[in-house]
């Protein structure tokens, strides 16, 4: 059974958007630094280190609502709206895991929302057994 995690009904409604899709082995997330009501990326955005280590804050937080800590993260796709931005992205990575504890993660160059630089997808396992 997939379980559906959904902040804001209206943003569901308005916008497509949910937190996260959580199966019995896996949980599916995802996060941008998006003021969903302005559309427009967050003030504390300012840079793209910053915007990429609001996004790994935003995922760590949905996936210790459920029990499970960064990790479990098995698998992070992170979409960069300008891949000029990859060496500050992936350096702020590296910032919040550490060099060692980072998961598999891929770069792609994508239009993303608004203004936002940065759209991070995380792969978690979440068995509970």
């Amino acid at each position: 059974m997939i379980e559906y995690r959904a902040p804001n009904a209206e943003w569901t409604k308005n916008y497509g958007l949910s937190t996260a899709a959580l199966t019995g082995r896996y949980m599916f997330n995802g996060a941008m630094a998006l003021d969903v009501d302005k559309l427009k990326r967050l003030d504390e955005a300012d840079t793209v280190a910053n915007e990429v280590i609001f996004c790994l804050n935003k995922l760590k937080t949905t996936i210790g609502n459920e029990g499970f800590g960064p990790e479990s993260i098995v698998k992070l796709t992170m979409y960069l709206s300008d891949m000029a931005y990859q060496d500050e992205a992936e350096t702020a990575l590296v910032e919040f895991f550490g060099a060692a504890d980072q998961p598999l993660y891929i770069t792609i160059g994508a239009g993303l929302a608004a203004d936002c630089r940065v759209e991070i997808e995380a792969v978690t396992e979440a068995r509970t057994a």
